[in-house]
């Protein structure tokens, strides 16, 4: 079928001179009016209609996709949220699912006044570690501008620092008796500055016991403490 459609190498194309006279001829031998209008414009008014058409079918496929797409700017996202127990003990997090026809834009947090960080852990998947306890309101829009707002109830956050039990002074070595929450004090971290201003690390510690031992200062000792949650208990020690 191609083949029939397919112009030949050898196939002859009329000059303007000769197709209108030959038009000339074949309305004289059907003996009606002759042609007025020359074949020149006749074949200009064509090709002028035929690329009205394309503009006109153009424009009726761009309006039909318009209103195709017109309702996608109405589109909502769906948010579902839960509340897990963090890796750290007092320090849950909370898991968000997105689920939406068009691209997130933001995901955005925060309790009372305070903004919270939003980590992406998957394509539609976030996660957020609140740093207090309360309600938590995690905002999401999309590409185009709407939003939606999904609330969490938070509770088990860690904000109690540290706690003193007691303390001991046996052979120069200071030993403290310590207490948290979540029962994880970050032991790594805890350091002491002197008099002079400088650090002074532990001597040792003991998990099991939640002690600590600093060896006794000569006058002054500022000691911090903290857990995995970031709480911060500060210890003075003065010698008079």
């Amino acid at each position: 079928m191609g083949k029939l459609f397919r112009k030949k190498k050898d196939e002859v194309t009329l000059s303007p001179d000769a197709a209108s006279q030959m038009l000339s001829n074949v309305f004289e031998a059907c003996d009606y009016e002759a042609n007025k209008v020359p074949l020149e414009v006749l074949r200009s008014y064509s090709n002028y209609r035929r690329e009205r058409h394309l503009l006109q079918k153009a424009i009726i496929l761009v309006v039909a996709l318009l209103f195709a797409m017109l309702p996608l700017l109405f589109v909502t996202p769906e948010i579902s949220s839960a509340l897990i127990d963090g890796t750290t003990p007092g320090s849950p997090v909370v898991e968000i699912q997105t689920k939406s026809l068009l691209p997130v834009e933001s995901v955005k947090a925060r309790m009372g006044a305070s903004d919270m960080d939003v980590y992406q852990v998957a394509e539609d998947a976030y996660r957020i570690r609140p740093t207090m306890n309360g309600t938590l309101v995690i905002a999401v829009t999309l590409t185009n501008k709407q939003s939606a707002e999904a609330r969490v109830e938070v509770d088990g956050v860690d904000v109690t620092p540290p706690q003193l039990l007691g303390s001991s002074l046996v052979n120069g070595e200071l030993e403290i008796f310590l207490s948290d929450d979540s029962g994880d004090l970050d032991f790594d971290a805890i350091y002491g500055v002197d008099g002079q201003g400088s650090k002074v690390y532990p001597l040792r510690y003991d998990r099991e016991k939640m002690s600590v031992t600093f060896a006794y200062p000569d006058s002054y000792l500022n000691m911090f403490i903290p857990d995995k949650c970031k709480n911060i208990l500060q210890l003075v020690l003065t010698i008079q």
